[in-house]
């Protein structure tokens, strides 16, 4: 499995700013979403192929660490070619309230991710953010 580096990013700091739009939409969502399941992935951002990125649109992640599957739908403004950067909503919260649990998840090293992974991993379906109560769900929990 490789090794990436992971971020998250939210709807305050989404491009553009302050939306749910995603560069690359897959059948059936329009908009940055996702609980983590292998139907409901969550959406996950990446450099561009032809700025050097290596992951494709569409394309199918597991995060053992966060229990979760991803899928690229979007692209990363400020990403590393190893990196991706994970949805983590925050709509109708004031930045530096999403940002805060952003950096909460970010770990200091990269993760181990499965690429295009079977169905049936492990998955926590609780969110990372929680948009009705402005929590930030305890990434050690």
């Amino acid at each position: 499995m490789p090794m990436l580096k992971l971020t998250f990013y939210g709807y305050p700091d989404n491009d553009p700013p302050n939306s749910d739009a995603i560069a690359h939409p897959t059948p059936g969502r329009e908009r940055a979403g996702g609980v983590g399941t292998y139907e409901d992935p969550v959406t996950t951002a990446s450099l561009k192929v032809d700025e050097g990125g290596w992951l494709r649109p569409g394309q199918r992640l597991y995060a053992p660490s966060l229990k979760k599957y991803l899928i690229i739908e979007d692209d990363c403004a400020d990403c590393v070619a190893d990196q991706i950067d994970v949805w983590i909503s925050g709509v109708g919260h004031d930045k530096d309230t999403v940002e805060a649990c952003e950096a909460r998840w970010t770990p200091n090293d990269p993760i181990e991710v499965e690429l295009d992974p079977p169905p049936g991993r492990e998955v926590v379906v609780d969110a990372f953010f929680k948009d009705g109560t402005g929590e930030c769900r305890d990434p050690n929990a």
